[in-house]
């Protein structure tokens, strides 16, 4: 998750989601718009194939001001813009609805969670942009 307010009580209640998970291991996996690499619950992964479990998959996160895009192992697979009148629309129709907030932070932290599952990451980076 990322622009994550810490007023909120809980991350994802701010926060949009890169979903990070095993598709085949967890019930999320099995719908396209809560699978790995979508924006959780608001935007289906377009394309990307995950690497068998055990191995690793590469994925990016590039937030430039409002433009978001998310990659899967070197595919470009969601694009959105956060704030404009769609953002809005979508998240009011989402379980996100009933949480001021979601997904209005210009800035913020990022969090990592798991789902009571092991999880593991490697090559962790975060680059900050040039204006």
């Amino acid at each position: 998750m990322f622009h994550v307010s810490e007023d909120a009580g809980a991350s994802y209640s701010t926060g949009p989601e890169f979903q990070i998970l095993d598709d085949g291991g967890h019930r999320d996996g099995q719908r396209m718009e809560t699978s790995a690499a979508s924006n959780y619950a608001l935007h289906a992964r377009q394309g990307g194939e995950l690497v068998p479990v055990g191995e690793f998959n590469t994925s990016a996160l590039r937030v430039e001001g409002a433009a978001v895009t998310h990659w899967l192992n070197g595919e470009k697979v969601v694009e959105y813009t956060l704030w404009d009148d769609e953002w809005k629309e979508l998240v009011a129709a989402s379980k996100f609805a009933s949480m001021p907030g979601y997904g209005m932070m210009e800035t913020g932290h990022i969090a990592l969670q798991d789902h009571g599952n092991e999880i593991w990451f490697r090559n962790l980076r975060v680059l900050v942009l040039p204006d």
